[in-house]
């Protein structure tokens, strides 16, 4: 009988595992290794991105580098946002996400990444059909570029990832609480552990 071929095991220990390497996933990492953090990024392709890869890049923030005098225009923007989602989303998030936009612009911005500003989404409908411009493009490289300037910083700071190593089950202690995770690429079985947490950035639209 043929040979049953056997994969070889390891285990990996990390402060932060993060499973999912499109946006969320990398600037989770990102923001774990700036933090002092060890952080290894697990992912099922074999390239990063995910289905951020094909996005826009658009960004809507108010109070920007690129559009300080919008500042106080926040309370609109959430408002603005809500309506578009019909009111199919917590609005403690989605104020959280709208009030930190522009240090989530600034952030990336400074990684070197150069922002173009615009009328985005349906937002021309505002301010008496004149706009509001809250949306920002990366002005070269579209969000593969800003996808890669994120994990540079990330990688340079200690960040580690697999590609083509899906995670495959979650690892809970007796008390349910969630410690690590089990990986599996080609050749390999990793049993992973993740002293400080579990970040699933996994499964974006594409599998919604």
């Amino acid at each position: 009988p043929a040979a049953v071929e056997t994969k070889e095991e390891k285990t990996l220990e990390a402060d932060v595992v993060v499973v999912g390497a499109g946006m969320s996933g990398l600037t989770a990492a990102c923001s774990a290794v700036e933090e002092g953090a060890s952080c290894i990024v697990l992912e099922r392709l074999g390239v990063m991105g995910g289905s951020s890869q094909y996005s826009g890049s658009a960004m809507m923030a108010a109070g920007s580098y690129y559009n300080e005098d919008a500042a106080d225009q926040l309370e609109e923007m959430r408002e603005w946002i809500y309506q578009r989602y019909e009111g199919y989303t917590r609005r403690d998030l989605l104020e959280y996400v709208c009030d930190n936009s522009a240090a989530a612009v600034n952030w990336i911005s400074d990684m070197g990444i150069e922002f173009t500003l615009g009328v985005g989404g349906n937002s021309n409908l505002l301010n008496n059909g004149e706009g509001r411009m809250w949306s920002h493009r990366n002005k070269v490289s579209g969000c593969r570029g800003t996808l890669e300037a994120i994990w540079n910083k990330a990688e340079g700071l200690g960040a580690e990832m697999y590609l083509e190593t899906p995670a495959t089950e979650m690892l809970m202690n007796e008390n349910g609480e969630v410690i690590g995770v089990k990986a599996e690429s080609k050749d390999t079985v990793y049993t992973i552990y993740a002293k400080g947490g579990v970040v699933l950035a996994c499964g974006g639209y594409e599998g919604n």
